[in-house]
């Protein structure tokens, strides 16, 4: 009988160690995720400010991919204010989260800069959506 109770204590164990190991290793790859969509976030107000610097006006942009248009190379002097990695864009040029869907980003005349992610679950207004701040007001933060 103790072998048996030995063998089921040292299973459980080993068990719990594993599930251990790997919720600990799923904790990481969503605290990366995050430190990554931070950084992207921090990369596209930068680059609406560059633009604010060079032609004095914010690019004006209702969603993601017109944004990111613009800041690549679809302004006046065809300048790239952003550059991102093909796999970090989808086919229609719009900036996906570390999750793999589409940012929700727009740019107002007055400089508010809106941008928010669905988060790990994928779906937008749930508890778990990462928002840059209920609205980034470059405006206020002017170069000039």
């Amino acid at each position: 009988m103790k072998p048996l109770i030995f063998g089921a204590l040292f299973f459980l164990t080993a068990l719990i160690l594993f599930l251990t190991i790997r919720f600990a290793g799923f904790i990481g790859i969503v605290t990366n995720s995050r430190a990554k969509l931070a950084s992207e976030f921090t990369q596209v107000q930068t680059a609406v400010l560059a633009y604010y610097t060079e032609y004095a006006e914010y690019p004006v942009a209702p969603d993601n991919a017109t944004l990111i248009k613009k800041l690549s190379q679809a302004n006046p002097r065809r300048i790239p204010f952003l550059t991102f990695r093909a796999s970090e864009e989808n086919s229609r040029g719009e900036l996906l989260d570390p999750w793999g869907t589409p940012v929700r980003m727009s740019v107002g005349a007055d400089g508010g800069l809106r941008m928010t992610s669905a988060g790990p679950d994928r779906t937008f207004g749930t508890a778990d959506d990462v928002n840059s701040d209920p609205m980034v007001n470059l405006g206020a933060k002017s170069p000039r």
